[in-house]
């Protein structure tokens, strides 16, 4: 079915099954316009139940990640040990929101001031993990670097990183087909690579990072609450970077983290971005795209991310 746009543009109207669009229609309510449009998506009516009302039992298990086993050990030592540690991620709004969940899961921990983090100078290192950053983390006796929304594809600064006793866990999205993950990283968190079991290949950096966060604090008596309270800035992340929201688990990242900023508690940081943006009440994905991830994205590229960092740290 072809149809013109007010712009006297043509559309194409993908073509579903007449007798899952009505059933759909029926049985959940439904316009027939959202029931042909939810058709093309799921194949019956309780996969169209789970696309309208995401759970956070779309959540999967974390462990089902190639290398959370391995990453997991590395980090608990670190912990045990006093070694200081270091998050290295994007200036984008990703890689801020990554940064932000997987400090907030060290400090639960008990890391304390042994932790620091470090968002490229996108004028003066360029994007991705770099050798001067790999560098400069030995010269400051960082014991473990873990990466978000870069790493998988920065071969070079994870060997330097290596050579210098320097441990690297890598949490990201960003592997072409047929590309290889750095061989000298001590694990490699990352669903779209060979081997990897996970269900949900689509996740952003961020939700990647949440689910670290959600095997590393599996123990807490609080975890629940904690990932809720995480899902904000997930959520915020997931909608900015524009990945595929057809997947269960990402729709119910995006789902719960605008619940959880429509409920109004936030730390100071955040509600002073959320009120300086014009959001309120009744928050939506277009607020998450076009008014939150905008004004983060402006850091990175503008300034320094890391003045994203100290916003939502203030307290």
């Amino acid at each position: 079915m072809s149809m013109l746009s007010a712009g006297g543009q043509r559309w194409d109207q993908r073509e579903a099954s007449p007798d899952l669009a009505k059933t759909l229609a029926n049985q959940l309510q439904l316009h027939p316009l959202v029931a042909h449009c939810l058709a093309l998506r799921v194949s019956d009516t309780d996969q169209a139940r789970d696309w309208l009302r995401p759970s956070m039992t779309h959540l999967h298990d974390p462990h089902l990640i190639a290398g959370m086993p391995t990453a997991i050990a590395r980090i608990e030592t670190a912990v045990r040990s006093d070694e200081r540690i270091r998050i290295v991620t994007d200036y984008d709004v990703d890689g801020t929101t990554s940064s932000l969940v997987l400090q907030s899961t060290l400090r639960i921990l008990g890391v304390g001031d042994r932790l620091d983090y470090h968002i490229p100078d996108r004028f003066l290192e360029g994007y991705g993990f770099s050798v001067i950053a790999a560098e400069k983390a030995a010269e400051d006796g960082i014991g473990l670097i873990i990466t978000a929304d870069i790493g998988v594809r920065d071969h070079a600064a994870v060997s330097r990183a290596a050579a210098s006793g320097v441990d690297v866990i890598i949490c990201d999205h960003h592997l072409p087909d047929g590309a290889s993950v750095p061989e000298d990283a001590h694990a490699v968190l990352c669903p779209p690579q060979d081997g990897c079991p996970y269900p949900n290949k689509a996740l952003a950096a961020v939700g990647v990072s949440l689910k670290l966060a959600q095997a590393l604090l599996e123990a807490h008596p609080r975890r629940e609450a904690i990932l809720r309270s995480m899902l904000k800035v997930a959520a915020i992340g997931t909608v900015a970077d524009v990945v595929d929201l057809s997947t269960p688990e990402n729709r119910a990242i995006v789902a719960h983290g605008i619940q959880g900023l429509r409920a109004g508690r936030h730390a100071p940081g955040l509600h002073a971005l959320l009120e300086v943006a014009g959001v309120q009440g009744e928050v939506t994905s277009e607020d998450l795209g076009f008014r939150l991830g905008p004004r983060i994205n402006a850091a990175g590229r503008l300034a320094k991310a890391t003045s994203v960092i100290e916003l939502f740290d203030e307290r």
